[in-house]
């Protein structure tokens, strides 16, 4: 019994969940073309499109998507529990 609890355990943390969203632009409206979406640590990862959605599937609920676009900051959100995440970008800030 104790052995089944241990496998269930760690197909559980290693369960694969899907993950949507939008990713806009600074001003909140303007969905981000082309913006990546990777899962930390790994080589997962994929793009926004011309309405600035994306869809992943990550694995484990330790997951933690991390949001680039070029001009802007790089955002980390942990998914846990989450099925869908929305982001607006940050501006980065420029010294001239």
């Amino acid at each position: 019994m104790l052995v089944a609890a241990i496998i269930f355990a760690s197909f559980a943390a290693y369960a694969q969940t899907f993950v949507k969203g939008t990713v806009y632009e600074a001003d909140g409206q303007t969905p981000a073309i082309g913006a990546t979406v990777m899962q930390k640590g790994t080589k997962n990862g994929v793009s926004t499109g011309v309405d600035g959605t994306y869809s992943i599937q990550v694995k484990g609920k330790n997951a933690v998507l991390t949001f680039r676009m070029i001009g802007c900051e790089d955002q980390e959100v942990k998914v846990g529990d989450k099925k869908e995440i929305n982001i607006t970008k940050k501006n980065q800030g420029v010294e001239l």
